[in-house]
């Protein structure tokens, strides 16, 4: 992940998506805007379990535990 500014965080809580198309389309767009807008984007898993050949070089999908008060300072804002 090579930029400028600190990723942005984009989390899902405990909403579960099991439908695998929304998670792929959720993803692309996710890349799309990171990509336009020269953001890194860290998307926590959660519940959910993403195509890991949907990560980029701009996206990258924490798949295990992260402390938050830890992450949240290393970023640039928290979407929820």
């Amino acid at each position: 992940m090579h930029c400028q500014h600190q990723p942005i965080y984009i989390g899902f809580g405990s909403m579960v998506i099991d439908d695998t198309t929304v998670l792929e389309n959720l993803l692309r767009a996710v890349g799309a805007a990171a990509a336009a807008t020269n953001s890194r984007v860290l998307v926590q898993s959660s519940w959910a379990t993403f195509d890991d050949k949907l990560v980029t070089d701009r996206v990258f999908v924490l798949n295990d535990r992260v402390p938050h008060h830890w992450l949240f300072q290393r970023c640039r804002c928290e979407l929820f």
